[in-house]
């Protein structure tokens, strides 16, 4: 039966024969293997950052009989890294909401 000792010794030299063996064939083929030229990268300009925010706004009141009719409209509003507005346009999409007044 080994000992510890003998046993940490064997991993030990286990080890240190499987390191040089692989240097040495590292150190072999290193000619044989052909490495990829660095190629410089070239990018396009670069888009900004922007946050796109989809709200509803009221855009129109009205009377219509007995009833008060509101109408919302859907914006698209783009804000950029420090939150600023930069861009705001209308969609096609429209809510028509009714509210009954009374005679």
């Amino acid at each position: 039966m080994k000992t510890w000792p003998q046993i940490m010794k064997e991993a030990g030299l286990i080890t240190l024969l499987s390191i040089n063996l692989s240097l040495g064939a590292i150190i072999l083929v290193r000619d044989y293997i052909p490495l990829q030229e660095s190629v410089p990268s070239i990018t396009g300009p670069v888009a900004p950052n922007l946050q796109t925010e989809y709200v509803m706004e009221l855009v129109e009141t009205k009377q219509e009989g007995d009833y008060r009719v509101e109408t919302y409209q859907e914006f698209e509003i783009q804000y950029n890294e420090n939150g600023q507005e930069v861009s705001k346009s209308p969609t096609d999409k429209k809510e028509y909401i009714p509210y009954y007044t009374g005679p």
